[in-house]
């Protein structure tokens, strides 16, 4: 019998207050998230609104390197670009 494994469900570390947004997962020091009503990607570093940065989806594309790089291929993963 082949067991395949779920899975597991990311769990944020900090908090982010938009409700559309989806926890990709994390990375290093960020949770990191897509969110489809701006279609961009998010690194949050902390609990205060501003330890995070983000970028439109089209433009992490292009990019080499960078939490915002890995959230964007968790988004294309996981179909949601």
């Amino acid at each position: 019998m082949v067991v395949t494994p779920v899975a597991a469900t990311p769990v944020a570390r900090y908090a982010h207050d938009c409700e559309c947004c989806v926890l990709l997962g994390q990375d290093k020091d960020a949770d990191l998230y897509y969110c489809p009503r701006e279609g961009s990607l998010v690194a949050r570093y902390g609990d205060d609104g501003p330890d995070y940065s983000s970028m439109p989806a089209y433009v992490v594309a292009h990019l080499e390197h960078g939490p915002l790089t890995v959230a964007h291929r968790l988004a294309v993963e996981r179909d949601l670009l």
